[in-house]
């Protein structure tokens, strides 16, 4: 649709921020390699109706690594427009992790057929690029379900200046200067 609206150039800029992306996926694709040969989960997902995912590297990662997919939806996890209306905004996942496709697989829309969601459009629309709490939730304990029960912590305090192991860091800003006694400079 945005093709027709806004013509060539608007194409051209599409074209590149396409080949733009397939180079970043084949960088992915190299460390998703590393990851699995490491005995790690690896986690790829793009909006469901993304062109990207007919695009021949992407079907032949999800083959060679025998990917699980899974589809969720954003209004699932309570995503929702300024004035609290539902956005859909599917997703389409592809994991290693059996667990992890299983659960988002389980957060579709619950709306009754013909449901009108939020359009997600302007301003919406990068705000929509980070992933709502509860699928983060969801993906943390489908990976590491032991922190539904406890969740490691390091406590975080203020260092005071006069505790051993530690020392003062330069504040006078000079280039180059690393003082540890705060001394005036000329």
């Amino acid at each position: 649709m945005a093709i027709h609206k806004y013509g060539d150039a608007y194409l051209r800029k599409l074209q590149g921020r396409r080949r733009a992306s397939l180079k970043l996926f084949g960088s992915f694709v190299r460390l998703a390699e590393l990851v699995v040969a490491g005995g790690g989960e690896v986690i790829f997902e793009w909006p469901k109706d993304s062109i990207g995912w007919a695009q021949a590297p992407v079907s032949r990662f999800i083959s060679e690594f025998d990917l699980n997919e899974s589809r969720c939806d954003g209004c699932a996890f309570g995503m929702c427009d300024h004035q609290g209306e539902p956005i859909l905004k599917p997703w389409k996942i592809v994991t290693t992790s059996k667990a992890l496709a299983w659960n988002l697989d389980k957060c579709r829309c619950k709306h009754d057929r013909g449901f009108k969601h939020s359009e997600l459009a302007g301003s919406l629309t990068p705000q929509s690029a980070s992933y709502p709490p509860a699928m983060c939730t969801t993906a943390l304990y489908s990976l590491f379900p032991w922190t539904q029960i406890r969740a490691p912590a390091m406590p975080t305090v203020p260092v005071s200046e006069d505790q051993p192991g530690t020392r003062k860091t330069c504040q006078c800003k000079k280039e180059g200067c690393d003082c540890t006694n705060h001394t005036d400079h000329d």
